[in-house]
C-alpha cells in the first residue's frame, strides 16, 4: 500500500537537513583591522588579492568596509565590486582589487570565503600600494587555504590584526527553523502512529 504519510515525512526531514547544512558550506569569515598611520599624509591604495591555480575553486566576498576610501579602486582580473550593496567578490586565480584610500587612519573590514581549496590551495592577501598602484609593503595580511591543512592567518602587528568574526549569516532564518521544527514534528508524530 501507498504510504504518503511515510514518504511526506521523510521528504520533510530530508529538505530540513539540506536546509541547516547550507551554512556548512560557507568557508570562515574573518575581520581585518588596517592601521595605516605610519603612511599619514599619502593617499595610495589597499590592494587585496586572491591567488590560486585553476584546480582551486574559491570566492572571497569583502563587506562591512570601514575607513576613508576615496573613489572605485582598480579591478585586476576576476575582481566584482557592487558598491550599492557594499561588497567585493575575487575569485581565486590571479585576482585582485586595489581601493583607492587616504591613508593615515584606520580601515576594517570582513571577509568571507566560500573555499573548495583543491590539491594547490588559495591564499588572500592584503597590501599598501602608493598612487600608482606600486607596493609600499608586502603582503599585512595573508590567509591561506591547503587542502587537509588548517586555516593560516598572518598579520604584521605594525599594521593590521585579524580576527574570527561574527556573522549574522551563522543564525538561521525564522524559515529554516520552521522547516527543521516541521520535519521534526512530522517525525515524532509518524513515531507515534508507529508506536501505536
Amino acid at each position: 500500500m501507498f504510504k504518503f504519510n511515510s514518504i511526506l515525512s521523510r521528504s520533510l526531514l530530508a529538505l530540513a537537513l539540506a536546509a541547516g547544512s547550507a551554512a556548512a558550506v560557507a568557508g570562515p569569515t574573518y575581520h581585518v583591522d588596517i592601521n595605516t598611520s605610519s603612511q599619514a599624509g599619502n593617499n595610495g591604495g589597499l590592494l587585496l588579492s586572491f591567488l590560486g591555480l585553476d584546480n582551486s575553486d574559491a570566492v572571497a566576498t569583502i563587506d562591512h568596509w570601514t575607513g576613508n576610501f576615496l573613489g572605485d579602486g582598480m579591478a585586476i582580473n576576476d575582481a566584482f565590486v557592487n558598491y550599492d550593496a557594499g561588497s567585493l567578490t575575487i575569485a581565486s586565480g590571479y585576482n585582485a582589487y586595489v581601493f583607492d584610500v587616504a591613508f593615515g587612519g584606520n580601515f576594517g573590514f570582513d571577509v568571507t570565503f566560500d573555499i573548495d581549496v583543491g590539491p594547490v590551495g588559495s591564499t588572500f592577501g592584503v597590501a599598501l600600494t602608493d598612487d600608482m598602484y606600486e607596493y609600499i609593503t608586502d603582503d599585512i595580511v595573508s590567509i591561506a587555504f591547503q587542502q587537509d591543512q588548517p586555516v593560516s592567518v598572518t598579520a604584521n602587528a605594525s599594521y593590521a590584526s585579524v580576527t574570527p568574526a561574527a556573522v549574522d549569516a551563522d543564525v538561521p532564518e525564522p524559515a529554516d527553523w520552521a522547516l527543521v521544527m516541521s520535519g521534526l514534528g512530522l517525525m515524532g508524530f509518524a513515531l507515534r502512529r508507529r508506536a501505536r
